[in-house]
């Protein structure tokens, strides 16, 4: 999936439910998903070049004010 795909999808998940919490599952376990709060939450994202790693982190420290309803949930394989 390209970046571009990936930020028209969270727009229109934050324009219809809001900024939420973002957490990844196995696509082993994605039609057994029930709830996101269980996805795994320690998430970094950063640019990496030529697997340079650690890479370049693009997240800003900033601190959760409430927790929001949602969860959007990213599946791997």
């Amino acid at each position: 999936m390209k970046l571009s795909k990936l930020r028209s999808l969270c727009n229109k998940a934050i324009e219809k439910y809001g900024d939420m919490d973002l957490g990844v599952f196995s696509s082993d376990d994605s039609y057994e998903v029930q709830d996101g709060s269980e996805a795994f939450h320690d998430l970094s994202f950063r640019i990496i070049r030529d697997q340079e790693l650690p890479g370049e982190s693009l997240d800003e420290e900033d601190p959760q004010q409430e927790k929001p309803e949602y969860t959007a949930v990213l599946f791997y394989s």
